[in-house]
């Protein structure tokens, strides 16, 4: 068997729930054939503006028998909360509820009158909302853990699941 090293991650799956901004899984590095030297980790295909960062990194394998632990924390960068989008016009509810108010000015044509109040009051509160959600409940992703050492190089992925 020629000199290597394999990769292994526990839990090979990752939920980060809408209140958290990282999570963490368990990276093995598991040297093979007699294999010593630093070892290079880096990850793909984050889900957009995540990021990740290892507890150590080059990783030094010394002793080809040890395999050498490190934490992978897959950052989020916010709560699922505040990756909530914000509505586009933040004025909206205030210019219909001013509109509105200018009709109260006009005495003439009563029931006219009260039936456009209705009217843009119900719409001005249907946009009080405020925020809604950039997506359904929940986004995957495939992040690939890499680690190189000159030519020699060995992969594993983690299921990355943002709860929104």
């Amino acid at each position: 068997m020629s000199a290597g090293f394999q990769l292994a991650t526990n839990p090979s799956s990752l939920t980060i729930p809408s209140t958290a901004t990282f999570g963490i899984v368990q990276l093995t590095v598991q040297p093979v054939g007699g294999f010593t030297g630093a070892v290079q980790l880096s990850c793909s295909g984050l889900p957009a503006g995540a990021s990740c960062g290892f507890s150590n990194s080059p990783v030094n394998l010394t002793n080809f028998n040890q395999p050498q632990t490190v934490t992978v924390t897959i950052s989020t960068g916010q709560t699922a909360t505040t990756m909530l989008r914000h509505r586009s016009n933040p004025l909206m509810p205030e210019a219909t509820l001013a509109v509105a108010l200018c009709f109260l000015g006009f005495r003439k044509r009563k029931g006219i009158q009260i039936v456009l109040l209705a009217v843009i009051s119900v719409l001005g509160l249907s946009m009080l909302s405020g925020c809604g959600s950039s997506g359904p409940g929940t986004s995957t992703s495939t992040v690939t853990v890499s680690a190189t050492a000159g030519s020699l190089s060995s992969k594993t992925t983690v299921s990355v699941t943002m709860n929104h």
